[in-house]
């Protein structure tokens, strides 16, 4: 996070060649999504609300003075960005929303869920699906 921070503060002050790209494309999960933990009162559930203009990836855009595109919500995994073919935050949005630059933040949820020995959801399949979506 620290490194995050010090990034932000050298693109504020110089730019940096980063501001060559007018359009970002952001491809991740909730730490990508700027999702916030919400609570109703009388309601002891707590809701997940992703608020994309709360991202880094939005914040980072805002410094360079670049339009940026969340194609990510909060629990996204690889194989299932690839699959997303409906909506505004997977791959059927992203190919025919092309940005000049994208940052790929996934890989928490794969990680997790490949940890709690989920059937299908190896290492190596991860590493599968990674490959196919850089491919892209």
């Amino acid at each position: 996070m620290a490194t995050l921070l010090l990034a932000f503060a050298v693109m504020a002050q110089e730019r940096s060649l980063a501001s060559i790209f007018r359009s970002w494309g952001f491809i991740g999960d909730s730490l990508c999504s700027g999702e916030m933990e919400c609570f109703e009162k009388g309601d002891p559930n707590v809701k997940y609300v992703d608020l994309y203009e709360y991202s880094w990836g939005q914040q980072m855009c805002r410094l360079l003075g670049s339009e940026g595109w969340n194609f990510s919500h909060g629990g996204q995994t690889v194989r299932g960005w690839l699959a997303e073919t409906e909506g505004l935050r997977g791959w059927g949005y992203a190919k025919d929303n092309p940005k000049q630059a994208y940052i790929i933040a996934l890989g928490y949820n794969d990680y997790y869920t490949s940890l709690r020995g989920v059937p299908g959801f190896s290492l190596k399949e991860f590493r599968t699906d990674y490959h196919a979506l850089v491919s892209r």
